[in-house]
Order: C-alpha cells, then sequence, then structure tokens
C-alpha cells in the first residue's frame, strides 16, 4: 500500500493510523475484517474524544454498576446455596474439600494420579454405581 487516508494520524495517534491502515488494507480482500477494524478505529476515537474533553461515558458507568450488582447477588446466592436445589443427599461441602485434598495427596506432584492395574478411573462414578466400566 503505497498511501493511506489514515496517515495523517501516525505521527499523534498511531494505534488509530494502524487500526485505518488494516480497514483499507483488508477493505477488497476480506470485507468482515476492514469492517471489524472500522468498528475497532470508531470505538478508539470515541475512547480519545472521551478523554481529551475530560467526558464520562453516560451508560457505561450505570451499565457496569448493574453488571457488578447482578455478579455479586450469584456470588452471595451460590455461597448460600440458594442457585439450584439442594439435595439432602449431597455432601457437605466441608467433606467435599477434604476429600479433595486426599486425592490431591495421592497424585504424582504433577495433578495425575498413579492408578493400579483394575482400579477405576472414574471412581465417584463407580461408588455410585454409574460410569463407563
Amino acid at each position: 500500500m503505497t498511501h493511506s487516508n489514515f496517515a495523517y494520524l501516525k505521527e499523534e495517534f498511531p494505534i488509530l493510523f494502524n487500526t485505518g491502515q488494516a480497514a483499507e488494507y483488508n477493505l477488497y480482500q476480506d470485507p468482515i475484517t476492514s469492517l471489524f477494524k472500522l468498528r475497532q478505529f470508531g470505538e478508539r476515537l470515541t475512547e480519545i474524544l472521551f478523554d481529551k474533553h475530560r467526558l464520562e461515558f453516560p451508560h457505561y458507568h450505570w451499565l457496569k454498576a448493574e453488571i457488578d450488582n447482578l455478579l455479586q447477588t450469584i456470588l452471595n446466592k451460590a455461597f448460600k446455596g440458594e442457585l439450584v436445589p439442594q439435595d439432602e443427599n449431597d455432601e457437605p461441602a466441608s467433606e467435599l474439600l477434604e476429600r479433595i485434598k486426599k486425592e490431591r495427596r495421592k497424585t504424582d506432584g504433577k495433578g495425575k494420579k498413579k492408578y493400579k492395574v483394575g482400579e477405576s478411573v472414574w471412581p465417584m462414578a463407580a461408588e455410585k454405581g454409574g460410569g463407563c466400566e
């Protein structure tokens, strides 16, 4: 490519220059990539303008707060056991963690358990009567 329409951005905004040039390069060979690069260009340009004029993204902060609130709510419900119906036959989390720790101690140091000939690879499934044995 001999000349880019975005050459005037090269010194002050090299990221915009590179993104615009990539959009030009891909225009006829891969129009989807070109559109993607133009979208990136627009997003970056918007960020620069908002930073330069010390503006805040009006909807961004509201949406981020909502997402953070939703994530916190989900985590709280998960730790309280309210996300899915609880099975009273399930072992307590403390016992499960202890069992996991014991299993880790049986590994070869690389996270792989050393199995003996004839030993099930799916011990929990075998305990419950399932599995592929």
